[in-house]
């Protein structure tokens, strides 16, 4: 039987990108003991508790936390991993689309380097992404502000898929004190 996985969607007012994301990773991923929570950070719109509706209707694997107040992303995590149980935590961004393999390549990784994390990159040279002209501009500007302002070699600070084994997340959280967003 393969390992468990909790998916974990943080997600406010995002509904139509959030039901794509959703969509993608059923309809084209190839690992089949997936757990889904989406946690809603204080959405207020009727078309995001709609969707959360249809998403829920359509996969019945798919939880939902919701939070009344809005919370930061790690406290989010913490709400989610609080309420599951499972072998690995894959954080998604809710407006990620899929290729049908990279939760199994993911784990292919993690097994291969024998790592705790893998972390999704546009900079890695195994990366293979489309994406339009102009948000690739935009994410070379944002990189160069980013490595300005902080001052360190950082070339990729929007992850949007990160695989993690739960003892590491849960090592780290136990260390982190969240205190607002």
């Amino acid at each position: 039987e393969l390992p468990s996985v909790l998916v974990i969607v943080v997600n406010r007012e995002q509904p139509y990108l959030l039901e794509s994301c959703i969509e993608s990773l059923f309809e084209k991923s190839a690992y089949d003991n997936l757990q889904v929570c989406i946690v809603d950070n204080a959405s207020t719109s009727l078309e995001s508790f709609s969707t959360y509706g249809r998403i829920q209707g359509k996969h019945e694997e798919v939880d939902l936390i919701r939070i009344t107040e809005r919370s930061g992303y790690a406290a989010c995590i913490a709400q989610a991993l609080e309420a599951h149980e499972s072998d690995y935590v894959l954080l998604l961004d809710g407006d990620l689309d899929l290729a049908p393999d990279m939760v199994v390549r993911f784990f292919e990784i993690m097994l291969r380097d024998d790592a705790d994390i893998v972390i999704g990159s546009k900079r890695h040279p195994e990366s293979e992404i489309d994406y339009p002209l102009r948000r690739r501009i935009a994410s070379r500007v944002y990189f160069g502000i980013v490595r300005l302002l902080v001052g360190l070699p950082v070339t990729d600070t929007q992850t949007g898929m990160n695989l993690f084994r739960l003892e590491a997340l849960q090592w780290s959280f136990d260390r982190m004190f969240v205190k607002c967003y």
